[in-house]
């Protein structure tokens, strides 16, 4: 049996309960992690208090940024993309290559 390549089509619209414009349950369950590991350098580090909040400014920014961006088509979050191009990059690559003296 043949492997078919999937694509993923976006629709035009979302069948998501929707907490603000954009952002379901999902987007917003995606910022406790970044929380908790803020929560935790801040509450358990000796790093100086300015430090701590450049660190919770990166991260949270960093979450927000990759929920909230949506690059080249319009349905699909940031973080679908790097995905997508994380497993293209793992992906097992094929090269052709023709020997020195060989006629094909």
């Amino acid at each position: 049996m043949e492997d078919r390549k999937e694509f993923y089509i976006p629709k035009n619209f979302k069948a998501d309960w929707e907490i603000a414009p954009g952002w379901g349950l999902k987007e917003i369950a995606l910022f406790v992690p970044p929380a908790l590991i803020d929560f935790l350098i801040i509450k358990y580090t000796g790093i100086p208090i300015k430090f701590k909040i450049i660190i919770f400014f990166v991260t949270i920014g960093l979450t927000f940024a990759l929920i909230h961006l949506r690059p080249t088509r319009s349905n699909i979050h940031a973080f679908k993309h790097l995905k997508w191009r994380i497993d293209f990059f793992k992906r097992q690559r094929v090269f052709s290559y023709k020997k020195k003296g060989w006629k094909l």
